[in-house]
Parts: C-alpha cells; sequence; structure tokens
C-alpha cells in the first residue's frame, strides 16, 4: 500500500483512492497482469476518484493512459476507433483494426492503462467485447491495464463467469456516501457559493440522502436548488417599488413582505420536483441526462416551469 498518495482523494475515498493507485503502480511495477473492476451505486465517486488517479498517472512518462465512456462507444467499431486513434493517431477498417491495436500493444514501450466507464454498455448476448478486454491484461501483462467502472454490482461475476481463473479483475466497491460524509461535503462545497448554509438544513438533507440512496450528486442538486432559491427570495424582499403617486421624486416604496418559505419546506418541495423529474426515472445515462436538462431549462426559460435537476 502507498504511503501518501499524490493528490488530494475526494472526501470519504480516501481509502478506495489509495487501494486503486496501488493496484495500479503495483501491477504497472511488477508487470503482471493488471485487471480492476470498480463498481457501485450511481454517486458514489468512482469515477470522480479514477480520473483524479488517470490525471495523476498521466504526468509519469512511462504511462499512457485513455479514459473512455462507453456511453458514447459502444460497438467493437467504436471502441476500436477511441484506441487506435489515441495511440496511433488514425483508425483502421474493421477488418484489421484489432490486429493492429494489438500489434501496437506488443511494441510500445510505454504501459498502456484503459478505463472504460460505464462498461456495462459494451454488453452483448456473447458478452464478446467485455472478455476480449479484460483479456487482454493476461495477453498482454506488463504491457496494457484495463479498469472497468460501472454501477453494476456484481457484474463481472453475473456477465463473466467464464474468465479464466487468475485473470479475474480485482474489484474495488464504493459504498454509498454516509450522513456524516454528505454533511463534511455539502458543507465544504456550499459554504464557497452561499452565505445562507444553515446547518441544519444542510443536515435534513444528508440525512434524507442517506438513507435513500447515498447519492452525493442528488445531495449537491437539491442543496444547491434549495440555497439558491432562498437567496432569490431574500434578494426579491429587498427591492424597492418605485412610488406612483410621487413620481417626480420617484421615492422608493418598500414591497410588502412576502410570507418567508419554510427552508426544511422548500428542501422537501425541491427533492419531490427532482424526484418526479422524468430524467430521474428514466434510465437514460449521467451525460446525456445533463445535456438533456440543459436543453429543457433553456427551453423552459421563460415559462416559469420548475428546474430540472439530473442526479
Amino acid at each position: 500500500m502507498v504511503g501518501v498518495l499524490p493528490f488530494i482523494p475526494l472526501h470519504g475515498r480516501e481509502k478506495e483512492a489509495k487501494n486503486i493507485y496501488t493496484i495500479i503502480t503495483d501491477g504497472i511495477s511488477k508487470k503482471s497482469p493488471l485487471s480492476l473492476y470498480i463498481g457501485g451505486k450511481p454517486g458514489t465517486g468512482k469515477t470522480a476518484t479514477m480520473r483524479q488517479i488517470v490525471q495523476s498517472l498521466s504526468k509519469k512518462k512511462k504511462i499512457e493512459t485513455l479514459f473512455i465512456s462507453c456511453t458514447t462507444c459502444q460497438t467493437k467499431v467504436a471502441l476500436y476507433r477511441e484506441i487506435s486513434l489515441k495511440f496511433m493517431g488514425k483508425t483502421f477498417s474493421s477488418s484489421v483494426a484489432l490486429k493492429n491495436i494489438e500489434k501496437y500493444f506488443v511494441e510500445q514501450k510505454k504501459f498502456i492503462l484503459l478505463i472504460l466507464d460505464e462498461i456495462d454498455f459494451l454488453t452483448s448476448k456473447s458478452q464478446e467485447m467485455l472478455y476480449m478486454v479484460f483479456d487482454w491484461p493476461a495477453a498482454f501483462p506488463g504491457k496494457v491495464g484495463v479498469v472497468g467502472i460501472a454501477n453494476t454490482l456484481d457484474l463481472t461475476h453475473r456477465l463473466l463467469p467464464k474468465l479464466k481463473k487468475g485473470i479475474e479483475p480485482t474489484i474495488v466497491m464504493f459504498q454509498p456516501y454516509t450522513k456524516d460524509e454528505l454533511i463534511e461535503i455539502l458543507t465544504q462545497t456550499l459554504k464557497k457559493e452561499f452565505d445562507n448554509c444553515d446547518s441544519k438544513n444542510i443536515e435534513f438533507i444528508a440525512r434524507k440522502i442517506a438513507a435513500k440512496n447515498g447519492d452525493v450528486r442528488v445531495a449537491l442538486s437539491i442543496a444547491k436548488k434549495t440555497f439558491l432559491d432562498l437567496n432569490e427570495e431574500n434578494d426579491e424582499d429587498d427591492l424597492p417599488v418605485e412610488n406612483e403617486n410621487n413620481s417626480m421624486f420617484k421615492t422608493p416604496l418598500l414591497q410588502t413582505p412576502k410570507p418567508k418559505v419554510n427552508a426544511l419546506s422548500a428542501v422537501m418541495s425541491t427533492m419531490k420536483n427532482i424526484e418526479a423529474s422524468p430524467l430521474v426515472r428514466a434510465s437514460i445515462p449521467y451525460q446525456p441526462r445533463i445535456i438533456l436538462a440543459i436543453m429543457l431549462r433553456l427551453s423552459s426559460k421563460n415559462k416559469g416551469a420548475t428546474n430540472i435537476e439530473v442526479t
């Protein structure tokens, strides 16, 4: 196990980050088959942690990394294209692509680390693609490492039962965030953006999300939406109204205060709106959800529609 990581890991994910970094660096230094599967529910920090590690490893001269999102790369042709473009700067016809890629693996002096995010999108009836990529570390030991990331907890056991003994990927699981971890993350993040980050509201959100799924992205979305609404309400209360009876001097009059929105009620309302969103209910991958949410928000900006949040 490495002593001190060369980067600051995500809060609550220090153990997982150190474990993954150790597995990867040990595999590279020992030139042993490096195959890793990172599983866990959405919003548990899997991809963000791996991106930190990749960024750190990319600074090393003898390592080349490629981070592939399988949501946009679901076929062999697309996968071969991504790999060949990154490492060879060109593409090949489907009939010779794999041959040229594996030839590159053999001849390359640098260690190649492939990170396949949302790897469950590579599934098929025969699981041919999954078997192929997880076989590369054993076929090219000391040359190629593969890290698969997915929300599925048992992907390798359920979908890859025929993997040869000894080349099964090492599994690292990410557990949902706890209430205390969410409180710390929300507090540290929100205090940089808002002045009204009441600790009771943060604790309430953290407790609700921890009991539901521990998804830090949902917690941050709810908290930001809640505090943004409360800030906007406070700003509106401070706006003066023009005195129409004294148009010469335009004497400002304060608006009649509106009833204050209870903060906890605002939190519950935001949570209800987010959970009712079709984006949350639909099984749409996270990145497409971001694009769709932005489009919906832009189209409804002047219509007074409820804001759409991505989880």
